[in-house]
């Protein structure tokens, strides 16, 4: 089951069994310094080996979603909710680093590791967020 824990956050139990007939898709997966919310756009620096070798894998195969969530103080918990991101550029810099650009475009519920390479692929699914984000108008006084 997902669980918070004392920080607030819902980490993924990778113990628990995937609902059936759940419509699983398999992404990469990346640590984030904070939550994004859809919409958000974000800017990550690729330094690491494990890093080069996700986006190299991601643009050789066509693909351009992602997930990123955030990492547990012993790297060996993730939280069970990531951002879904789209990879809207990937560039090298002037020093042979590269910076690659995202938008959040929803959120997706992770089930579990699949990954046999440097870095993560999880099993996740697409949450489908409400269309109805109506709220009195007293809110925004």
């Amino acid at each position: 089951a997902v669980r918070a824990s004392k920080d607030g956050i819902r980490w993924l139990d990778s113990d628990e069994e995937v609902p059936e007939a759940r419509e699983l898709m398999l992404l990469p997966l990346i640590a984030l310094p904070d939550v994004l919310l859809p919409g958000s756009e974000v800017s990550l620096q690729v330094i690491e080996p494990a890093q080069q070798q996700l986006y190299d894998e991601l643009l050789s195969s066509g693909g351009r979603l992602l997930l990123g969530t955030l990492r547990g103080n012993d790297r060996m918990k993730v939280a069970a909710v990531a951002t879904l991101l789209y990879l809207e550029d990937f560039r090298e810099l002037p020093d042979g680093g590269h910076v690659a650009e995202h938008r959040a475009v929803g959120r997706a519920r992770l089930w579990r590791n699949k990954g046999e390479s440097s870095y993560l692929k999880m099993e996740a699914e697409v949450l489908e967020d409400s269309e109805d984000l109506s709220f009195p108008q007293e809110a925004l006084r």
